[in-house]
């Protein structure tokens, strides 16, 4: 039941002939007024408009539950307190297992850059050598040799000059560094090695076309010693001397 309505209040019923009547008979001017069926409806919708958001607002209050969930309070039996401090100390652990991480992956990083650069380094002097193999042994081959391919492993302390030319530096006299070209060099080889040299005669020219130089058999001619291994030159070298 609501409070009754006071006379001349809105929605009330004002001068009803029922409250005429009371008042004019010298009735009970105490009697309690009623609200009216369109004042019910409202008052009922805002009740209701008012109990929704009451039931809103206490679902969306956390609960403690909620709270634990978080790490911000722990139960104790039937109760609830703060979480202890010393949880902060596994943060120290996982810090540290980051950096590990980090120096572990620099390290590999590291390691992957030096092995590219040693393997463009192992590249980059293979391709020097077959440069200067290449260079070797076409001076040995414009000086007459009959196996260059073979023998240039017997022209030594060739190297680049200042100029990047290839030349062999060798010593004087004084025992000073001096440069040969490489023709110099084939051609000072060919000279102490003269039975690897090509025959400069040819047939009808006095010079037999089998016979090679110091007098050597039609067995050890320039054609057989150019068809020899290194293994075979050098024992047969051995042999010879």
């Amino acid at each position: 039941m609501f409070p009754p309505n006071t006379p001349g209040a809105p929605g009330s019923t004002g001068n009803s002939p029922q409250n005429t009547n009371t008042n004019n008979s010298g009735g009970n001017n105490n009697q309690p007024e009623y609200l009216t069926k369109e004042e019910f409806s409202r008052s009922a919708a805002f009740i209701r408009g008012l109990s929704e958001k009451i039931e809103t607002l206490t679902k969306n209050v956390p609960t403690m539950d909620l709270f634990v969930t978080l790490g911000i309070l722990e139960k104790d039996g039937e109760t609830y307190k703060p979480k202890s401090a010393p949880a902060a100390a596994p943060a120290k652990k996982q810090d540290q297992g980051n950096t590990d991480q980090i120096a572990e992956m620099e390290n590999r990083f590291q390691a992957e850059l030096k092995k590219r650069d040693d393997a463009l380094a192992a590249e980059r002097r293979k391709a020097a050598e077959t440069e200067q193999r290449s260079a070797v042994i076409d001076a040995l081959g414009k000086a007459g040799a009959v196996n260059a391919s073979r023998d240039y492993v017997h022209v030594t302390g060739i190297g680049k000059n200042a100029a990047g030319k290839y030349v062999q530096i060798g010593k004087d006299q004084f025992g000073a560094d001096v440069e040969f070209s490489l023709e110099d060099a084939a051609a000072n080889f060919l000279k102490a090695n003269p039975e690897l040299r090509k025959a400069q005669g040819h047939p009808g020219s006095g010079t037999p076309s089998n016979a090679g130089f110091g007098g050597k058999s039609a067995g050890t001619d320039v054609n057989s010693l150019a068809e020899m291994s290194m293994e075979q030159y050098m024992a047969h070298r051995r042999k010879a001397g």
